[in-house]
């Protein structure tokens, strides 16, 4: 599969499985640090993407969204302070178990808690008003990571038919080279 960095695939591949379960409403709040999650979601015509810069505000459209059509609607947010503002809608979706995945942009566990800005400890953001929660490994291009990766959102995905559920993504600079590659 061709792509334009490891990271960007694993993305791909990501919204391949959402795709997959019917999934198919994506709320984005961009940022730098989600910028392969973007570029994923943008190789895709048939979903609906909705963007807005308050990630408060694009949470709760996402929790309606997901109660109403009763499908898991996907957030996609930068890192940093951005998720805490999901934290009100994560709290609705737990007490009425809303189908809804957080897909949180994260940085390198490397830059955390050496003063690097746009670090939050996402995990501990929203642990007890998820479902359940994975904590994603940097991607790399061992096949092993790929296949526990994927088949942990494969788990992931059915238990947001039952609450909220929250993946955080570290990526690394640069998240995607000028032209693509081919990772087979």
């Amino acid at each position: 599969m061709k792509a334009y960095s490891v990271a960007h695939l694993w993305c791909l591949l990501l919204i391949k499985k959402l795709k997959e379960n019917n999934i198919s409403t994506f709320c984005v709040a961009p940022g730098s640090r989600s910028t392969c999650l973007v570029k994923a979601i943008s190789e895709y015509r048939d979903i609906d993407v909705i963007t807005h810069f308050d990630e408060r505000a694009l949470s709760f459209f996402a929790l309606g969204n997901a109660k109403v059509s009763q499908c898991p609607s996907v957030i996609i947010t930068t890192s940093g302070s951005a998720v805490a503002n999901l934290v009100p809608a994560a709290v609705e979706a737990m007490a009425m178990q809303i189908p809804i995945i957080f897909i949180t942009a994260d940085r390198p566990k490397t830059l955390h808690e050496c003063g690097a800005n746009q670090t939050t400890n996402h995990e501990n953001l929203l642990k007890n008003n998820v479902v359940q929660q994975f904590l994603s490994p940097l991607p790399s291009e061992n096949h092993n990571d790929l296949d526990c990766f994927l088949s942990t959102i494969n788990n992931l995905i059915n238990s947001a038919f039952l609450g909220p559920v929250h993946i955080n993504m570290p990526f690394e600079e640069p998240f995607l080279a000028k032209n693509k590659q081919d990772f087979s």
